[in-house]
């Protein structure tokens, strides 16, 4: 196994742990990786707001080559890349958790403001309608769908099925149903129960 020292540290590392270099004497760096990766941090963590500060720039003056270099890198690369991006979120998946609760709770209000702007949009649109699809079949795996009583409403009256229990469900406007749409399920449920037992026969039993 070829060795060389490294220029940095002094140590005799193999040839695998240098980068290559075309214009040096034995086609690698003088520096070996670890070496270089802690002196880029270093660098970095010193002039931090001039490296934004220069990559924002050079973004804005190029972004038509910019976007159009990831777009051509990702066509070139996109079964690596989706492997590791998998492997990625397997590997750190509470980290990512942590994550993005805590940017959630710094930038709520931005987040929110946001959402509601890109929902607007007929991508978003087509994001939201596609969600609720997802979330609708979810739904129907997860709950039974045992109906109790016909519809008692007439047809120029729009209906939904409202789950009373995870099992049995009930018909009732869509109108009454979207009111208390936003409490969480229990509340939701305990909230329209008296509504539920004055138009069904439910009983105490």
């Amino acid at each position: 196994m070829e060795l060389k020292r490294c220029s940095n540290c002094n140590e005799m590392k193999s040839l695998d742990n240098f980068h290559k270099r075309k214009d040096s004497k034995d086609g690698y760096n003088t520096g070996c990786k670890s070496c270089r990766s802690n002196k880029s941090k270093e660098y970095y963590k010193l002039n931090k707001e001039k490296i934004l500060s220069g990559n924002k720039e050079y973004y804005n003056n190029n972004k038509d080559k910019h976007n159009e270099w990831c777009k051509r890198y990702y066509q070139e690369h996109i079964s690596s890349l989706n492997k590791y991006y998998k492997d990625y979120r397997e590997k750190n998946k509470q980290h990512i958790k942590e994550y993005l609760k805590q940017r959630y709770e710094l930038n709520r209000e931005d987040i929110l403001h946001q959402q509601k702007i890109y929902s607007q949009t007929p991508k978003g649109k087509l994001g939201n309608v596609r969600r609720a699809i997802k979330y609708n079949a979810r739904r129907k795996r997860q709950l039974g769908w045992n109906l109790l009583y016909l519809n008692p409403f007439s047809n120029d009256i729009r209906v939904v099925g409202h789950h009373i229990n995870n099992n049995d469900i009930v018909y009732i406007p869509e109108d009454l149903h979207q009111i208390y749409a936003g409490y969480d399920r229990d509340t939701h449920r305990e909230i329209l129960y008296p509504i539920i037992c004055q138009i069904y026969p439910m009983g105490d039993d």
